[in-house]
């Protein structure tokens, strides 16, 4: 109802024409990126990635959707096919599809015929429920591991036997990718040297050595999960060391590939009203202006709450999402 009552006061019902509304789509390559972060580049950083190397299928949104090598993992890892983890896989499913956009006949459809898509601009938003759903199946799956652990049953051995495949596969394509660089970048060079300029042969090469670290990173925490699961098995750690254990890796993993840490606040930020909220509701006019936008590009204050009430008072757009230790702009948060 909100959702409804808010449109009819929107600035952007003109903009309502499907291209403008499909922009920022999910392209279907990026999936790879639950895998390898920043597989085609990390959009946030200045020259991080060029159309004339990787084309104009890209989304500018998302930076990632990276939830971690063993959450990931752990999502496939079906303990109990229980009717709630289900629920959640068909609802990532869902949303994994809707997320992609003009990619798929999907969205089209449901443009034209479902109420309210019309008006929600950024297909590739719907990838944070894709991103929640998974990682609440992570967690079920995670707890019945333990559960396992617990009553030492046998499906544990599976388990190990999965990652050190997995383990086993990565380490023979990173070592590949390592032995064969150098000829990669030979074959770049002659077949694509008149085409591309310096600075994106550069940019090719550093995406790759990215993606080699990534796999390296991969490669270790594989190696160790698998030696977690073989001491599991064998009763030789206890359940509370192997939660922390996997808790620490997948703190590492995110840290590793630049997740950011949020900054807290007063929690009087958030339930008190400022002066601009009641002179609106008296004048009954929204009063705002570009200035204000511009304005609000950075913060003022003391202290990180003052800072922050001063940009609530100001208007700025999207003040009350979590901002982050790299970044206060209101609409990259």
């Amino acid at each position: 109802l909100p959702f409804f009552e808010l449109s009819r006061l929107s600035d952007r019902l003109p903009l309502a024409q499907f291209d403008v509304v499909s922009f920022r789509s999910f392209p279907p390559r990026e999936i790879i990126n639950f895998i390898f972060p920043y597989f085609f580049g990390n959009p946030a950083q200045f020259g991080g990635y060029s159309e004339a190397l990787l084309g104009k299928v890209s989304q500018d949104w998302l930076l990632s959707p990276y939830i971690g090598i063993i959450p990931f993992l752990f999502v496939f890892f079906l303990v109990k096919r229980e009717k709630k983890t289900l629920f959640f896989l068909f609802s990532a499913l869902v949303a994994l599809i809707v997320a992609f956009g003009r990619y798929t006949p999907v969205y089209t459809f449901l443009y034209h015929y479902l109420p309210g898509v019309s008006l929600i601009r950024y297909p590739v938003k719907y990838m944070f429920l894709v991103v929640f759903s998974l990682t609440v199946v992570a967690a079920f799956n995670f707890e019945g591991i333990l559960g396992m652990l617990r009553d030492k049953a046998a499906p544990l051995g599976r388990y190990k036997k999965v990652v050190f495949s997995l383990f086993m596969l990565f380490f023979c394509a990173t070592a590949a990718s390592f032995i064969w660089l150098g000829y990669l970048d030979s074959f770049i060079v002659q077949q694509f040297g008149r085409q591309l300029s310096n600075s994106n042969i550069m940019l090719l090469n550093s995406l790759i050595e990215f993606n080699q670290i990534s796999a390296i990173n991969i490669v270790a925490f594989l190696l160790v999960l698998f030696f977690l699961f073989r001491a599991a098995e064998r009763g030789q750690i206890r359940r509370g060391l192997f939660a922390g254990a996997i808790l620490i890796m997948t703190s590492a993993d995110l840290l590793a590939n630049g997740a950011s840490i949020k900054i807290a606040a007063d929690a009087g930020v958030f339930t008190k009203a400022p002066k601009s909220y009641y002179l609106m509701k008296k004048d009954g006019r929204f009063l705002y202006s570009p200035e204000l936008e511009q304005k609000n590009r950075l913060i003022y204050g003391e202290t990180f709450s003052e800072a922050l009430w001063n940009v609530k008072d100001d208007l700025c757009a999207n003040w009350h999402i979590p901002f982050h230790r790299f970044d206060f702009y209101g609409y990259e948060s």
